[in-house]
């Protein structure tokens, strides 16, 4: 599939060039579909759908959370962990709504402090699993993948404001 030059000049500006594309790629072929051809993708909308996607990521990855804490083999100090973790991510979830409705109003200001927030959101789950020996976080591959989308978007956000 050819890719749309839009959705890869705005993600050519990102720090994680492949995350963005794979993010988006979906959407990219649902609405080439739709479109049957190449009617070109306005920034804006670009940026949507990688929110979108890290939307669906953080919904996943908080489900996941809750199925890790829930479970009877899972560990005290791990179930702990998670548990701050689901309170973040429900944090982060919370976050990105705002996130999208910034992006309607066009308020560049509140998108940006909402998205370093979800990093942050993301960052302090990771970091909970520090001081636990030997143990990795369950969601440290998702964590990662949502720290790199957040900073993809607001990549995007500095791009489309300065259009």
């Amino acid at each position: 599939m050819k890719i749309d030059t839009t959705a890869k000049d705005l993600c050519k500006n990102t720090d994680y060039n492949n995350e963005c594309i794979a993010a988006i790629l979906p959407d990219l072929q649902k609405q080439a579909e739709g479109e049957g051809g190449d009617g070109g993708i306005a920034p804006k909308d670009v940026m949507r759908m990688e929110a979108e996607s890290l939307l669906k990521k953080a919904n996943a990855t908080l489900d996941y959370a809750k199925r890790v804490v829930e479970d009877r083999k899972t560990p005290m100090p791990v179930k702990e962990a998670m548990s701050v973790c689901v309170e973040n991510y429900d944090s982060l979830i919370s976050g990105l709504e705002d996130a999208k409705m910034a992006m309607e109003e066009g308020d560049y200001g509140r998108l940006d402090s909402v998205l370093s927030a979800a990093i942050s959101d993301v960052s302090t789950c990771s970091d909970n699993f520090v001081d636990i020996p030997d143990v990795d976080s369950p969601t440290a591959s998702l964590d990662d993948l949502m720290k790199k989308l957040c900073s993809n978007v607001l990549a995007m956000s500095q791009k489309v404001q300065n259009r």
